[in-house]
């Protein structure tokens, strides 16, 4: 299994993992879990008491700005299964590839935002198994959807992303600018400053949607060899804290609960994503 990215690398993360948290955002009200609520597991240790605690970066569909849990693909699913364990879901807004420091220092039970599972990641950090799978795809008001289609033509991708140095090499480095954010990189697409923006799956679906994009179509990335994480679907996962083997095992089991009972497909199907794409790769 090729796996891509999230938007940063263990390497590249280690040059932002000083970032602080721009805003929480945690619901500190009282409970809204039922009295009579039995959890999945009664075992399950958090960092605060019936509490479970996310950090995330603002990166549609996966996360989105929408309430005060922050919505969308994974943080409606980190709030099923908060439910399932009896534990209120609160979540605190970080920089991009802050995350990792939070759960480095135990400021976040979880860390969430369209992660996928590389093996650097697996000797780093504590991953959950697989949630869902997403691919990689190329906007442009040309329908490209090759690195052939892309050679000589100034394109964009976000910073972190795991694909950028094959992109660079494939490409030339002064042909590839790498963005903060997708904002940027769409406003100089639709501009016509650069000629494609090289996303996730699910990212590029939903930017050419957005205002600002018109005329941007998304069209998968057809796999080639120049490009590795094109090869194959990743696998999307939650990062946890270190040596909490009980919330290991309480994620993972709720995790193919979701799976098993359709409800990580609805969601997924909901956010404009592929249902199919619900539990780990074959």
């Amino acid at each position: 299994m090729t796996a891509i990215r999230i938007r940063t690398t263990a390497l590249s993360a280690a040059a932002v993992l000083g970032g602080a948290l721009l805003a929480g955002c945690s619901s500190a009200g009282a409970s809204e879990v039922a009295e009579d609520c039995v959890p999945a597991h009664p075992e399950v240790v958090t960092l605060s008491e019936g509490v479970l605690k996310g950090s995330t970066a603002i990166t549609p569909p996966y996360t989105r700005a929408d309430d005060e849990n922050r919505g969308g693909t994974e943080g409606r699913i980190a709030k099923e299964i908060a439910a399932l364990e009896c534990l209120d879901f609160q979540v605190e807004t970080s920089a991009p590839g802050a995350g990792f420091a939070n759960i480095e220092t135990n400021r976040a039970d979880l860390m969430m935002g369209g992660v996928y599972w590389t093996q650097e990641r697996a000797d780093t950090y504590t991953l959950t198994d697989p949630m869902y799978q997403d691919g990689m795809a190329i906007m442009s008001k040309d329908g490209f959807g090759t690195i052939e289609e892309l050679e000589g033509k100034k394109i964009g991708t976000i910073q972190g992303y795991l694909w950028n140095d094959d992109l660079i090499t494939a490409l030339g480095n002064g042909n590839v600018t790498q963005y903060q954010d997708y904002t940027s990189m769409v406003g100089d697409l639709s501009a016509g400053r650069i000629k494609a923006g090289v996303a996730t799956s699910a990212e590029a679906a939903y930017q050419v949607t957005t205002d600002g994009a018109d005329g941007l179509q998304s069209v998968n990335f057809e796999p080639t060899e120049k490009v590795a994480s094109s090869m194959g679907l990743s696998e999307v996962v939650f990062v946890i804290t270190k040596d909490n083997e009980s919330l290991l095992t309480a994620m993972n089991e709720n995790i193919q609960t979701l799976i098993d009972n359709g409800t990580m497909a609805e969601i997924l199907e909901s956010e404009g994503m592929d249902p199919a794409l619900a539990g780990p790769a074959e």
